[in-house]
């Protein structure tokens, strides 16, 4: 049996060859996220009011697809796209943690 991946002194969970160990729902279910809802699922208006953390899970663990162009645009002249190899090449494989951020409740809201 393969022991658990420890995090190192900066939090991180690396794998015994020291790549960083995919991030599941297990990730944050274990040290107590709770309220997991579909995306979909999430009405406008069932954003929580306080502040807090929120964490963006993929559904599956296989790897994604990546688009060849950003479809977000432009900003200030710039385009923001990676080439599909760059991401590829970065992925995590088993990994099913997109994004951790931090939310500041109604007030964080853009009002428009």
């Amino acid at each position: 049996m393969t022991p658990e991946p420890e995090p190192a002194e900066n939090g991180l969970v690396t794998t015994s060859t020291g790549s960083p160990a995919p991030l599941t729902r297990a990730t944050p279910a274990g040290r107590g996220f709770i309220g997991f809802v579909p995306f979909a699922d999430l009405p406008h208006s069932a954003v929580p009011a306080g502040e807090g953390i929120y964490v963006v899970l993929r559904p599956a663990a296989s790897p994604p697809a990546f688009l060849a162009r950003s479809p977000s645009g432009h900003r200030k002249g710039h385009d923001p796209s990676m080439t599909t190899a760059t991401l590829n090449t970065a992925w995590v494989p088993g990994a099913t943690v997109v994004y951790v951020g931090k939310a500041a409740g109604r007030q964080g809201l853009r009002n428009g």
